[in-house]
């Protein structure tokens, strides 16, 4: 069987629309305003996060963030991140009937520890 390649794709459907490798794609990273407070953030792998990322929008500006991959961020795109959350069941062990809802986050992310974060942790370590 032939393996059938986007660009082929695109040639058998009549689109000029080519398909762009994944090693050519880069992360959009938009830089900081002046005196906006920024965090390093990592975004896990979940079942609403592709491989090739998510798209969040912030007062105009846009950030393309992967999984695994850290990345500076305003702290008003962690709110968004926050605020994204969607309500799971809770299903009761001996009846499998629904007892109630808990909220999880639709896009989890990490903190990633700034400099000094990581040498004050080294200090309690050692202490």
């Amino acid at each position: 069987m032939a393996k059938i390649t986007a660009d082929v794709a695109a040639d058998i459907l009549g689109s000029n629309v080519k398909g762009i490798p994944l090693e050519e794609f880069q992360p959009r990273v938009e830089p900081p305003k002046r005196n906006e407070k920024t965090r390093r953030i990592m975004l896990e792998e979940s079942e609403h996060v592709t491989l090739g990322g998510i798209h969040v929008g912030l007062n105009g500006r846009t950030w393309k963030i992967r999984p695994g991959v850290e990345v500076d961020v305003p702290l008003g795109v962690i709110e968004i991140l926050n605020n994204a959350v969607e309500e799971r069941p809770v299903i009761d062990q001996n009846t499998g009937r629904i007892i109630g809802y808990r909220r999880k986050m639709r896009y989890p992310y990490q903190l990633v520890p700034t400099r000094a974060e990581r040498e004050a942790r080294e200090i309690e370590d050692a202490a």
